[in-house]
């Protein structure tokens, strides 16, 4: 459950501020939301599911930040529509206030790792952060490809409106953010990433030219 208001300045979940965010646009249903987060690449940068985005909705309506209104449609099943209430939309300006003015949290499970590694040789350090390595060239890869794709989809919606994209009307495609907001969106996390690449590799060559410095041995000198 949510805090009480007393604490509403604390940083919500971020499936919550996600789920919150996207209602601030304008008004959504559940599927509409869900659609949003996957067509964004939110999931990229938050653990969401389906089931998450139903549960924020109904916390978030029990905290009285957005208001449900059920809407009939013929013979189809009524729809929920979300939107943002006065309180609602307070709070969301204050918490996107918070996540631009606080610096990141620097702790990880990375960091357990690196206290603990003179328990492995040195070949297991080494594979497992070439491993790593080979991850963040992916998620880069990912993150270009994606920028690529909005811009792309973005031209079709101008030049071809009737085409289509895995089987889904290119008009489907939520396309309403600036593309100069698209490129920060997804410029951050490339260049965090590219600098930890970085600093993985220079860490490699340290441990390869003095594995004594870090605690580490062969593998034939730990039997």
């Amino acid at each position: 459950m949510l805090r009480e208001d007393k604490s509403v300045e604390e940083l919500l979940p971020s499936t919550y501020l996600t789920v919150l965010t996207l209602i601030g646009d304008g008004a959504k249903y559940g599927y509409e939301i869900d659609r949003l987060i996957e067509d964004r690449g939110y999931r990229e940068w938050v653990d969401i599911r389906m089931p998450s985005v139903y549960k924020a909705l109904r916390e978030l309506e029990e905290r009285g930040l957005i208001a449900g209104e059920k809407s009939e449609a013929g013979l189809r099943p009524s729809k929920k529509t979300f939107s943002l209430t006065s309180k609602g939309r307070k709070v969301l300006k204050s918490q996107i206030m918070q996540c631009l003015s606080d610096p990141p949290r620097s702790k990880t499970i990375f960091d357990l790792g690196m206290s603990a590694m003179f328990l492995l040789s040195q070949q297991e350090v080494l594979d497992s952060l070439h491993e790593q390595v080979e991850g963040i060239d992916r998620s880069i890869g990912f993150l270009l490809s994606n920028t690529q794709a909005i811009e792309d989809i973005s031209q079709l919606q101008k030049t071809e409106p009737g085409r289509k994209i895995g089987g889904r009307p290119v008009t489907d495609f939520q396309s309403d953010e600036p593309l100069d907001l698209v490129h920060a969106l997804f410029d951050r996390p490339r260049a965090m990433l590219e600098c930890r690449r970085e600093w993985l590799l220079k860490l490699i060559k340290r441990i390869e030219a003095a594995p004594e410095r870090f605690g580490l041995r062969s593998e034939k000198e730990r039997r």
